[in-house]
């Protein structure tokens, strides 16, 4: 079985889950009145919240052979958890420190 666990909001990544068939597990918004309220509705779906929202839809995720994809710091503990954990730095530090200096102006 294959499951997107992403701190992404659901809205986002729906459609992306459906066309790929796995399912998925992302952070939920606030909708009031059928209408976005800018607020997350629960937790936030990273860091250690990505492990037990796992876990609440599979149980023990020890049960399984786990294989996890990551590339941010909210990744950190579902690598952790997994047999198998990958890592992935799309944005290395260096480039994020020189697109901040260029944009506020140093």
């Amino acid at each position: 079985m294959v499951t997107l666990c992403s701190a992404s909001p659901v809205l986002v990544l729906q459609p992306f889950a459906d066309r790929l068939g796995v399912k998925l597990i992302g952070t939920e918004l606030e909708v009031v009145d059928g209408v976005l309220t800018g607020r997350i509705a629960g937790n936030n779906c990273r860091c250690e919240n990505k492990v037990f929202r796992l876990e609440a839809v599979y149980g023990p995720l020890g049960q399984y052979h786990l294989k996890a994809w990551g590339d941010t710091r909210g990744d950190h503990e579902l690598l952790a958890a997994a047999q198998e954990a990958h890592w992935r730095q799309f944005h290395p530090a260096w480039r994020r420190g020189r697109q901040y200096r260029a944009q506020v102006g140093n």
